[in-house]
C-alpha cells in the first residue's frame, strides 16, 4: 500500500528536524524554461556530500552536492535550469539533475557550484 503524500510531507518535515543545524537558508531561484524569467524563494535546504558508490551511470564531479528539499515545502516541481545561492557564503549553485516527485517525500538535486 502507497503511503499518502500528506504523510510523505510529514515524514520530510520529520527528516529536516532530526537533521536541525545541518539544514540551512538558500534563495532558490526557480525557472521553468531555459529562457523563462526565475522566481525566487526563501526555503531551508540540507547539503550533502555524495558517496562514492552512488557515483554509477550519471556524470558526478567530487564537489557536486546533493540537496534535499521537502517536497511538501514548495509548491513547484524544480528543474535543471534553477540555482541555488547559500545564504552562508553567496556561492551559486546550478541544479545539475532532479530526483523525487510523486509517492517521494524529498526533492534530491544534483547541484553543482557555479555550473
Amino acid at each position: 500500500m502507497a503511503l499518502s503524500q500528506g504523510i510523505l510531507n510529514r515524514l520530510a518535515t520529520q527528516g529536516m528536524q532530526m537533521l536541525g543545524t545541518l539544514t540551512e537558508p538558500v534563495t532558490y531561484a526557480h525557472k521553468t524554461g531555459s529562457n523563462a524569467t526565475s522566481t525566487s524563494h526563501a526555503l531551508t535546504v540540507h547539503f550533502e556530500f555524495y558517496n562514492a558508490n552512488e557515483v554509477d551511470g550519471i556524470e558526478l564531479r567530487r564537489t557536486d552536492n546533493r540537496v534535499r528539499i521537502p517536497k511538501g515545502t514548495i509548491a513547484f516541481t524544480p528543474t535543471r535550469w534553477d540555482e541555488i545561492t547559500r545564504t552562508a557564503d553567496s556561492s551559486v549553485w546550478r541544479v545539475m539533475s532532479v530526483e523525487g516527485g510523486l509517492n517521494r517525500p524529498w526533492w534530491l538535486l544534483q547541484a553543482r557550484e557555479g555550473a
